[in-house]
């Protein structure tokens, strides 16, 4: 049941606090959706798409998966050990998830470091951006999100943005 009874309806009847099933429900829809673009990506423009996804490590990209679902993973371990009052094990299975995590953002930090070694950053961006307009309603989403709060991003937000970032670079 929820921490807080009888304040959200008929949400009080899932297990755990309702705001956790808004938040799951909100990364559903913003990751099916972008999955639903990537989707329709490949269909409109199959041999750019697949041109693309051969540029990908698959291994790198396996092993990224793998140490965000561990470090989630020891999170909730995390919440067990706290709701069974074990100190020691939130501890350590907190600072393992902690650990994990870094370890995510150095391989994406290695993997964007050899993306910009070949050329390809935010002005292949841009170009594309710019050459596609109103047709592509997603653009930088997913790792972004993952990064601490606080963490500078720089992201193009509008076709007339990126047009203007080309004209001046």
């Amino acid at each position: 049941m929820s921490d807080e009874p009888g304040g959200w309806g008929a949400l009080d009847a899932l297990p755990g606090n309702p705001m956790i099933w808004i938040l799951i429900m909100s990364e559903l829809l913003v990751f099916g959706g972008a999955l639903v673009g990537f989707a329709g990506a490949r269909i409109a423009d199959p041999e750019t798409f697949a041109a693309s996804q051969a540029s990908l490590d698959r291994l790198v990209g396996t092993i990224n998966t793998a140490v965000l679902l561990t470090s989630g993973w020891f999170a909730a371990l995390a919440v067990a050990s706290a709701k069974q009052g074990v100190v020691a094990g939130v501890r350590w299975r907190l600072a393992a998830a902690g650990v994990l995590g870094l370890v995510f953002l150095a391989i994406k930090i290695m993997e964007y470091a050899e993306k910009a070694s070949a050329g390809i950053g935010l002005e292949i961006a841009a170009k594309a951006w710019a050459a596609l307009k109103d047709e592509l309603t997603f653009f930088l989403i997913g790792d972004p999100a993952h990064l601490p709060e606080g963490t500078p991003v720089v992201a193009i937000g509008a076709p007339e943005a990126a047009q203007g970032a080309m004209a001046t670079g």
